[in-house]
């Protein structure tokens, strides 16, 4: 039999929800809820279960997650799970249910026992006696059973006001030999005591007569190879929840959550009571209604792209409400939009991460915006160190985002937003451009941040890890639900599990189709009558003050700059480049009036129009690529609180004084090679700073001009060509493309 030690495993639980099937029991040990359990013949699974399978790290045969309320048991290997014979994907876990494994006859089987909550302790007459533990039939169980302590778990305190009864109710599970027959069910775990709490949950004292074994280590070299993603995901879990502080402190959120989480967060869920959305008079949604609890994984999809969007970016605030009433945590998000905003991240469909910095920096820059103003730096810190862990990007963490692989970036763009730790996770198209192996990473990648608590909600077009959800909402052409609920409820809700069918019927009649489901909902009693019970309207939560957000915006600014090394080193060397341009204008007499023998007598006039036309170069080429590359990074920190004028005040900042940087290089070059101006100052006291402020200046207006210029086209290759018309206008107006001469003057006549 597999044991966990000391590892506690604590899920978020509702405060008002009786303490039910929150924690199982194999054998003598309490396994309390977690991401995921598994059960298999490897050395990884926590159930082991002795049948002739692949060589190396097999996927376990069936994984066993808490839901909230129950248990469910999921088909984890493709060979299947089976109840009364029949194959399921998924079943939820009931009082003596058993399931086979891999094979209705002969397949291994799991029986699942209910028992009675536990009664408070009594004082026994009889001293427990020490005994020595029966060892487990050959070939069913691994190591001796280790006692372990049930941890406490501590909710918010405004939350609760009393201490939650000791009482646990444990599911047992007990696995039979892979040969045997269904008909036998004996079972192999041993009977012992229950494991008594008291009423403030401390750990009870260990019996007399069973010490806890020591751990044995595993011998060198049966470390198992290539160990898959859900495993390393596992292991990097326990390994978050063992380096958490003890219980008892005052601050410390659900042992489900990375740290702690804003009074009344991930309590409640999510609720949609009759949305509806109306664009130009026609209507793209209505009548959407569902609810996801706190660890829900929901999928939406539809013969629609459009539809299925819209939904998504209704539930993410994105899109104002037409009808109905969306909730997340109890609180309406359309009457408090500032209150909810930092409890739903949105993933968008591109990734709106800079990829020119590392991801570290960029979880940095996320974490300074979304938390609160007053988190200490070591804070924030930790708070960026526990997504890359959870995420497993920690290896990834000093790799620039635009060298990551394809599904690595889409985590790291989920990295940004778990940052303030959402109880409502929205996101699009997690599986856009990747292949069969990278959807898989990142369905395992959402599906690990749902069972730590969050509601993670995706739109896909892609139907291959279905399985996987808890929920499939299934939108008609017309944007009405005609399917609602777990995927192994297809088949009996629409007659096929074949969803290019279901998608079929479901275009050819979307009415049909809505009011079928409708039908269904009324007849079981899950239809919603009223819409969802609403709270109070909390305080919005604090912002950074705009010098806060001025002052982050020029920070990220400049290290963007830096960081894009190959515009960066264009850009250092255009003045140099242009400078030296600038000194091949024929002719010695400079900025002078040039004599009637000069072989250039329009010398300073072209050198003042080579030096306009290169400072308006220099300051459309800073600017005229950069908000359409931010275009989608823009709006998405526009919607957790942003502010737009410090956001181009600090571009016009750092890009102003890049601006004046490289305008000082080309006015230094010109003058060094042709002198400085002879006459006098007209505004400032020196003619050479006079010269050089009137260059700045025309550099600085020409990268504002270029800003504007960004904004009016989709990509780089829209933009650009709208730099021409600037440029040739300026050379134009600047006189640098004729020469003036005076009647009767011939050495300023033409030609």
């Amino acid at each position: 039999m597999t044991t966990f030690g000391d590892e506690r495993w604590r899920p978020h639980l509702d405060t008002e929800r009786p303490a039910v099937d929150r924690l199982v029991r194999i054998g003598a040990v309490r396994l309390c809820p977690g991401p995921r359990r598994a059960g298999g013949p490897g050395e990884h699974c926590d159930i082991r279960l002795h049948h002739p399978g692949p060589a190396g790290r097999p996927a376990p045969d069936v994984v066993l997650r808490f839901q909230g309320t129950h248990w469910v048991a999921m088909d984890g290997s493709g060979n299947g799970i089976f109840v009364d014979g029949a194959r399921l994907s998924a079943v939820d876990i009931r009082d003596g249910q058993t399931i086979a494994i891999g094979d209705p006859r002969r397949g291994p089987r799991l029986t699942f026992q209910l028992a009675a909550p536990a009664a408070a302790p009594t004082a026994s007459a009889d001293p427990p006696q020490a005994h020595r533990p029966t060892p487990p039939p050959t070939g069913q169980w691994r190591n001796p059973v280790k006692p372990t302590e049930q941890a406490t778990q501590r909710m918010p305190a405004k939350l609760i006001t009393h201490p939650e009864p000791a009482q646990e109710v444990a599911q047992r599970i007990v696995a039979e030999s892979a040969t045997q027959r269904i008909p036998a069910a004996p079972t192999f775990g041993r009977t012992t005591k229950p494991i008594r709490l008291t009423p403030h949950g401390t750990p009870p004292a260990p019996e007399a007569g069973h010490p806890p074994p020591a751990d044995q280590p595993a011998p060198a070299g049966e470390e198992p190879r290539g160990r898959g993603l859900v495993e390393r995901m596992t292991d990097a879990t326990r390994k978050l929840l063992a380096a958490r502080p003890d219980a008892g402190s005052a601050e410390e959120g659900p042992a489900t959550s990375r740290l702690p989480l804003k009074p009344g967060a991930r309590t409640v869920g999510v609720a949609a009571y009759r949305l509806g959305s109306t664009v130009d008079g026609r209507e793209l949604l209505s009548d959407i209604s569902f609810t996801a609890r706190p660890g829900s994984l929901i999928a939406v999809v539809g013969p629609s792209e459009n539809r299925t969007t819209a939904l998504i970016e209704l539930l993410a605030g994105l899109r104002p409400l037409g009808s109905g009433v969306l909730t997340v945590d109890g609180h309406d998000v359309q009457a408090e939009p500032d209150w909810v905003r930092s409890r739903i991240g949105v993933v968008p469909r591109h990734d709106a991460v800079p990829d020119c910095l590392t991801v570290e920096r960029a979880l940095g820059y996320a974490a300074q915006l979304r938390l609160p103003p007053d988190t200490p730096a070591a804070t924030r810190d930790r708070v960026v160190d526990h997504v890359l862990d959870e995420l497993e990007l920690t290896p990834h963490r000093k790799t620039r985002v635009a060298k990551l692989a394809p599904e690595v970036r889409r985590c790291a763009s989920m990295a940004t937003e778990l940052v303030s730790r959402p109880s409502l996770l929205v996101v699009d198209e997690p599986n856009a451009g990747l292949d069969p192996a990278q959807q898989s990473h990142v369905m395992a990648v959402l599906r690990r941040q749902a069972d730590l608590g969050c509601v993670v909600v995706l739109a896909t077009t892609s139907l291959a890890h279905l399985n996987m959800c808890d929920q499939v909402l299934l939108l008609t052409p017309a944007g009405t639900l005609a399917f609602a609920g777990p995927p192994v409820q297809l088949e009996s809700a629409m007659g096929t599990t074949d969803w290019s069918e279901v998608f079929a019927q479901v275009g050819a009649d979307p009415g049909g189709a809505h009011q079928a489901f409708l039908d269904h909902q009324q007849a079981s009693g899950s239809l919603p009558s009223a819409p969802p019970a609403v709270a109070a309207p909390g305080r919005p939560p604090a912002e950074l003050t705009t010098g806060q957000q001025l002052g982050l915006a020029i920070r990220r600014q400049l290290r963007l700059f830096v960081a894009r090394r190959v515009s960066f080193l264009f850009l250092l060397l255009l003045p140099f480049a242009l400078g030296g341009l600038t000194l091949l204008i024929p002719g010695d007499s400079g900025f002078d009036r040039a004599g009637r023998s000069a072989p250039n007598p329009h010398e300073a006039t072209e050198i003042l129009a080579a030096m306009n036309l290169a400072a308006v170069l220099m300051g459309i080429l800073l600017t005229i690529g950069d908000l359409v590359g931010e275009r989608q990074m823009l709006r998405r920190e526009q919607s957790v609180g942003l502010s737009t004028p410090a956001y181009l005040v600090a571009k016009i900042t750092v890009f102003g004084l890049v601006a004046a940087i490289q305008t000082a290089i080309l006015t230094a070059i010109v003058v060094a090679g042709k002198g400085p101006p002879v006459h006098d100052a007209v505004l400032l006291r020196n003619a050479t700073v006079e010269l050089y402020v009137s260059v700045a200046a025309t550099a600085v207006v020409s990268m504002i001009i270029g800003l504007a210029l960004s904004t009016l086209g989709r990509s780089q290759r829209e933009v650009l060509p709208l730099a021409v018309p600037v440029i040739l206008a300026s050379a134009l107006f600047g006189g640098g493309c004729c020469r003036w001469w005076a009647p009767g003057d011939s050495t300023r006549s033409p030609g």
